[in-house]
């Protein structure tokens, strides 16, 4: 995995050095929104895209979600399709306190059903 995170580094470094702003916070922004990515109109390779949501998808389920003994898919089935736009934000902002935050009150939320059951 370490491998990846620094592939994902050098990915971030190429792309902002040279990608234009514009073209950035468009890609940025359509991910956001829509949650989709298009490594071309972003300026990178589809394998850089890859890389990018294994090392992104990777540490979000090791230090966001497995403290609170969720995966990312438990996690993220917890989301109302209206709030996944705020995921995706808090992610690519790096907001990563409210992230766990938030995947405290899942974990609480499912203990208390499991509690109930």
């Amino acid at each position: 995995m370490a491998k990846i995170i620094a592939a994902s580094d050098r990915v971030m470094d190429r792309w902002e050095q040279t990608q234009t702003e514009d073209v950035r916070k468009a890609a940025i922004t359509r991910y956001i929104e829509s949650g989709e990515g298009d490594a071309a109109s972003a300026g990178m390779e589809e394998i850089e895209g890859h890389v990018l949501v294994t090392a992104y998808s990777h540490h979000i389920e090791k230090d966001v979600c497995q403290p609170f003994g969720l995966t990312l898919d438990t996690f993220q089935s917890h989301i109302d399709d209206q709030h996944e736009h705020l995921f995706r934000e808090a992610v690519v902002k790096g907001n990563w306190q409210w992230l766990r935050s938030w995947a405290q009150k899942v974990a609480e939320h499912r203990a208390g059903k499991s509690a109930t059951a």
